[in-house]
């Protein structure tokens, strides 16, 4: 068996495309760009879900081979359909989790090697799969002296990609009856890197492109380059994403990702080399809302920047409606576990700050858990308000009945939902209150942010209808301005949910109209 692709011209199109790396790292959404390429993906592709809305881009018949390699080299389940002996052994479909150890190497029978055979023989390829990461030598095995063959290697932050998987593992039926940690997946994602990059990267022409880096124009610049192939641009959407680390990574994890870093770019992050910024003292931020003021726009924008990592709102998940029966940890367990996945010289967090919110759940105020982050690097502050607080409970509420929170710039504008506006109670966190208490505690709450933040360094305030309302791109600037960074260009992933008059959002508009307008925030009935 050929343990290495054959020797092929330099120059010109990829006859030949594999597109690897470990699942839940963003490998659908690099071969997607090449759909319109004309290189053959497969003639029975997996249907868009959730997990990947605009498609997998992944063939069954390429996957049930690489699937009938690995089962030839793992334990096998005593029963594939209950949790006994080997529930934690990847069964048919699964073997994308599959660990194996670097000394091995999936050798094809005669029927699999046929059928790769047969895969190949369509014409130029862009195949698809995970478990290329293992099984690669046996498609180079089938390949003809002289083709043009490249390979396309995609990586994620492993303590992101736990994160991911395990939601997969818990929404995906074809996964219920395997056993799985955060630690099996770690092993996973090591083991599948470390064929690449000790049996593999040393062989043929490769590029290694980190995931964040994908909603670069630059990046797609070298995708385009290497490969001889046009991009479709076009399918690249900042609000796909969306996961974010929960898991502390291991050291293993954590070595191997560096080297993926330094083979992907071997450059620079906003024109300072990597090596260099990631041994630099830490810039954390910190941006303070109460949600619904456009934070998930501003976030995306920033998460494209080369420099900034944005990890959204850290403390949400152990609110109570997401953490379930998990017992809540330690404020300190919490932070040092963000504060060690950093990865690039600037750490954005987000902290919802009413007393209802975030800082309630360790029984703080705002400006104490502000002296907790200071620790663990997070000392600069940005304040984002929704200066029309009543817009900001008006879609709070809609998202609340209509579970529509987000709308991708690639969507169709939905028509208006018109909601009954409870005026005496609505659920914001951890308490319910009357709309009036919470426009005084929002406002209030602003105020004296604001001013507790003065003698700790500071903020810089970022207003929703100035900055974000029309072109978030102006707010993304000012912070990139402030943190003394180039405002590299980024991509608007989401736009606006509700950009109607308050009369067509809400049905009782004419009662909530006389409560508010012998009031101070009588004049926000009239702002769109």
């Amino acid at each position: 068996m050929r343990s290495t692709p054959p020797s092929f011209q330099p120059g010109g199109a990829s006859q030949r495309l594999f597109v690897l790396g470990a699942g839940r790292s963003g490998t659908s959404l690099l071969t997607g760009l090449f759909r319109l390429s004309g290189l053959h993906m497969g003639d029975a592709p997996y249907a868009p879900r959730l997990a990947n809305p605009h498609g997998f881009f992944e063939d069954r018949e390429v996957n049930s081979i690489n699937e009938g390699l690995l089962a030839r080299c793992l334990p096998q389940r005593v029963d594939p359909g209950a949790c006994g002996h080997g529930h934690d052994v990847p069964g048919e479909g699964q073997r994308w989790l599959a660990r194996l150890p670097p000394e091995i190497t999936p050798q094809a029978t005669a029927e699999l090697s046929s059928r790769i055979r047969a895969v190949l023989a369509k014409g130029m390829t862009c195949l698809k799969d995970p478990r290329f990461c293992y099984t690669l030598p046996a498609w180079w095995a089938a390949l003809e002296p002289g083709e043009r063959v490249r390979h396309l290697c995609i990586f994620r932050h492993p303590s992101v990609v736990v994160a991911s998987v395990l939601h997969e593992c818990r929404s995906a039926p074809y996964l219920a009856n395997l056993a799985i940690s955060p630690e099996l997946i770690f092993a996973n994602w090591c083991l599948l890197y470390r064929h690449v990059l000790e049996k593999h990267a040393g062989n043929g022409e490769w590029l290694f492109v980190a995931y964040d880096s994908l909603f670069q124009a630059s990046t797609l610049d070298r995708i385009e380059a290497f490969s001889g192939h046009e991009l479709d641009r076009g399918l690249v959407d900042p609000s796909l994403n969306r996961s974010r680390a929960e898991q502390m990574t291991t050291p293993e994890a954590e070595a191997i990702y560096q080297k993926l870093l330094e083979r992907s770019q071997g450059s620079s992050v906003a024109g300072v080399p990597f090596s260099e910024a990631t041994s630099a003292p830490p810039t954390g931020v910190v941006i303070w809302h109460v949600g619904r003021c456009g934070s998930s726009v501003l976030g995306q924008c920033l998460s494209q920047h080369p420099a900034i990592q944005e990890d959204n709102e850290i403390l949400n998940r152990w609110m109570p409606q997401q953490r379930g029966d998990q017992p809540l940890p330690e404020l300190e367990a919490v932070l040092e576990t963000v504060r060690r996945g950093r990865r690039k010289p600037v750490q954005v967090v987000e902290i919802k700050f009413l007393a209802a919110q975030h800082p309630g759940l360790f029984g703080l105020d705002p400006l104490a858990l502000a002296d907790r982050l200071s620790p663990y690097g997070w000392q600069r502050h940005v304040v984002l308000e929704r200066s029309n607080v009543l817009r900001r409970m008006v879609s709070h509420c809609i998202g609340q009945q209509t579970q529509h929170l987000h709308l991708s710039v690639s969507e169709a504008k939905p028509a208006p939902q018109a909601i009954t506006l409870p005026l005496e109670a609505i659920t914001v966190g951890l308490e319910t209150r009357s709309l009036l208490e919470w426009l005084d505690i929002m406002t209030v709450g602003y105020r004296e942010l604001r001013q507790g933040l003065a003698p700790r360094g500071g903020c810089l305030d970022v207003i929703y209808e100035k900055h974000l309302q029309n072109d978030p791109l102006v707010g993304y600037r000012l912070i990139c301005e402030d943190l003394g960074l180039p405002a590299v260009s980024v991509r608007v992933g989401l736009q606006r949910t509700n950009p109607y008059p308050l009369t067509t959002l809400i049905v009782n508009f004419e009662e909530l109209h006389s409560l508010l307008t012998p009031t101070v925030y009588g004049w926000m009935l009239e702002e769109s």
